[in-house]
C-alpha cells in the first residue's frame, strides 16, 4: 500500500483531519498514539526524513520565540505544545511534498473555493520566480554602477524598492491584458477531475477521520474523573 495512491482531494482531508485533532490534544499518552500514527504514515509517504529535517532547520527561529514565551510556565505545558507543533509540522511536510503545485491548485478549485483567490494564488507562485530574477538584476545593476546596499544607507534600498515596486505593477497590467485577450473572466471554472486513484482512497480517508475522532475522545475522557 502506498500513500500516493490516495486521491489529492481525499489525502488532503485526512491530513488536515489529524492536524486539527492533534493540534487539540491535551494528553501524553495520547499524543504517543498519535507520534505513532504519524511516524507510520511519514514512512508511507516515502519522504527522505532529510526534508523533515530542513523544515526544523527553517524554523529554528520561531522554535526558539516558543521556548522563550513558555520560559515562564510550567515544563509540561512547554513540551505539550512543542510535541504537538513539531508532529503538526511532520504532517504538513507530508501534505506539502507528497503534491505538486498543479495538484494543489486543482484541490483548491475541487473544494470550490473561490476562482479569484485561486487565480491569484497560482499567478503568485508563476511569477515570484520572474519578479526574484528581475531585483537580482537590478541589484546588479547598481552594484556596476558603484552603488552598495547597505542597511546604513537606506536611500540605495528605497530606490531598489521603489523601482521594483513599479516595475511589478507594470507587469501586472501586462499580464492582465493578455489574459483578458485570451478571453479570462469570460469561461466559467469547471470542476477539475483528478486521475482515478485507488478504490479505497476516500474509505481509508473516512477511516482517518474515525481514528481522529476517536483519539480525540479518548483524550477528552481521560481527563475526566469518574465518581467511582
Amino acid at each position: 500500500m502506498s500513500f500516493r495512491c490516495w486521491s489529492p482531494p481525499a489525502r488532503v482531508m485526512a491530513i488536515l483531519l489529524w492536524i486539527f485533532c492533534i493540534s487539540s490534544l491535551r494528553r501524553l499518552e495520547s499524543l504517543a498514539i498519535a507520534t505513532l500514527l504519524v511516524t507510520l504514515l511519514y514512512l508511507l509517504s516515502h519522504i527522505p526524513w532529510q526534508r523533515f529535517g530542513q523544515r526544523l532547520q527553517q524554523m529554528w527561529l520561531f522554535l526558539l520565540g516558543l521556548w522563550l514565551l513558555l520560559a515562564v510556565t510550567a515544563w509540561p505545558i512547554a513540551l505539550l505544545l512543542t510535541w504537538r507543533l513539531v508532529l503538526c509540522l511532520a504532517l504538513g511536510v507530508v501534505l506539502l511534498e507528497s503534491l505538486t503545485f498543479s495538484e494543489w491548485v486543482q484541490v483548491c478549485r475541487w473544494w470550490g473555493l473561490p476562482p479569484l483567490l485561486v487565480d491569484t494564488l497560482a499567478l503568485t507562485y508563476r511569477y515570484l520566480f520572474e519578479l526574484e530574477s528581475q531585483l537580482l538584476q537590478m541589484q546588479q545593476a547598481l552594484f556596476l554602477r558603484g552603488f552598495r546596499l547597505s542597511w546604513r544607507r537606506l536611500r540605495p534600498w528605497a530606490q531598489v524598492i521603489g523601482i521594483f515596486l513599479i516595475r511589478a505593477e507594470e507587469r501586472a497590467q501586462q499580464i492582465y491584458l493578455a489574459m483578458r485577450l485570451r478571453g479570462y473572466g469570460q469561461v466559467l471554472h469547471r470542476r477539475p477531475q483528478f486521475p482515478e486513484g485507488a478504490p479505497w482512497s476516500w474509505g481509508l480517508t473516512l477511516g482517518a477521520g474515525i481514528g481522529a475522532g476517536l483519539l480525540a475522545t479518548y483524550d477528552v475522557l481521560g481527563e475526566i474523573q469518574l465518581p467511582f
